[in-house]
């Protein structure tokens, strides 16, 4: 029987889980965490004074906006450092199958972000949020939600 991967995340954690059957039992080998999902784009980006500044040259010399909210894209770093860890396992034969379950944002940034090995990879896909449940109810949503 194959080994899969079932990657459950988030915008600020995802955690990796092996299995040989999804419903049937999943052991957790992995915990990556991303506390700046969850930060305000203001704390990223202020100074000690809660300003953000253009360089001294730049048009209208002063307090300005950001051009990306730097939240969002502390989140796609995070999807990137989590594809890059799967192309790693995909890479030392760790799985043979992949199961993503994430809400519907991040899961588009973590295929956005695979390679295209590994998205051939992907046998199911769950578009929720099951990040903070504890593995026995993670496996009961695969095993009730699955088509």
């Amino acid at each position: 029987m194959a080994t899969k991967w079932v990657i459950v995340a988030d915008a600020s954690r995802a955690r990796i889980f092996e299995t040989r059957a999804l419903g049937r039992g999943l052991r957790e080998i992995e915990d990556l965490v991303n506390p700046n999902g969850r930060a305000r784009s203001s704390d990223l980006l202020a100074d000690s004074g809660g300003r953000t500044y253009a360089h001294p040259g730049a048009r209208g010399q002063g307090k300005t906006e950001p051009r990306s909210d730097p939240v969002e894209h502390e989140v796609e770093l995070f999807a990137k450092r989590l594809a890059d860890r799967i192309e790693q396992g995909r890479v030392e034969r760790r799985f043979e199958r992949l199961c993503f379950v994430a809400p519907p944002r991040f899961l588009g940034l973590l295929r956005e972000k695979c390679s295209r090995e590994t998205a051939k990879l992907v046998e199911f896909e769950l578009a929720k949020d099951l990040s903070q449940l504890d593995p026995a109810a993670i496996d009961t949503h695969l095993r009730n939600d699955r088509p």
